[in-house]
């Protein structure tokens, strides 16, 4: 949970934590304990304030889950101008397969960047520092699902294009 902790502003390292654990005598969580029970007792300790901290964040996400559903079909109805309803060997339905296409490449870049970072975050956290690590996750994300619009930037403005991909 990297986000309330910097919401609540205590930018602290996983070595300070341990510290900090060892200070107040908090018992360590087994690690044979069913996560669910795991989790539920990390909410039911903690803090007023994280507690609403991490409500919000766990509400934003499962907002945005609705989106990630509809991605493909919105790159290639909106983005790409298809028409799921058309003939097979209609360009419109052409278009939109391929559309979908790149909404898929989009989400499959992230979901890569995600399961690097993932693997790499504990380092980057101590190497970096919790803020830098969400702030470029958050630029990370982006990039990745704005690049299946490249070929449409191209497209509409050729010239302009060559100074985005320079």
């Amino acid at each position: 949970m990297i986000v309330p902790v910097v919401l609540a502003g205590n930018e602290m390292s996983l070595d300070e934590i341990e510290l900090r654990k060892k200070e107040l005598n908090i018992p360590d969580i087994q690690t044979s304990m069913n996560p669910i029970i795991q989790i539920f007792r990390a909410v039911v300790h903690m803090t007023p304030a994280m507690r609403w901290i991490v409500t919000v964040f766990f509400f934003s996400c499962a907002a945005f889950s609705p989106f990630l559903f509809y991605i493909t079909d919105f790159f290639g109805e909106v983005v790409y101008d298809g028409n799921p309803l058309g003939s097979s060997d209609a360009s419109s339905f052409e278009d939109y397969e391929q559309g979908v296409s790149m909404g898929s490449f989009g989400m499959g870049l992230m979901q890569v960047s995600t399961l690097i970072t993932s693997a790499l975050l504990p380092k980057l956290q101590r190497w970096c520092g919790v803020k830098v690590v969400l702030f470029s996750g958050m630029i990370i994300g982006s990039v990745c699902f704005m690049s299946p619009m490249i070929p449409i930037i191209q497209t509409l403005y050729p010239a302009e294009s060559i100074m985005i991909l320079a």
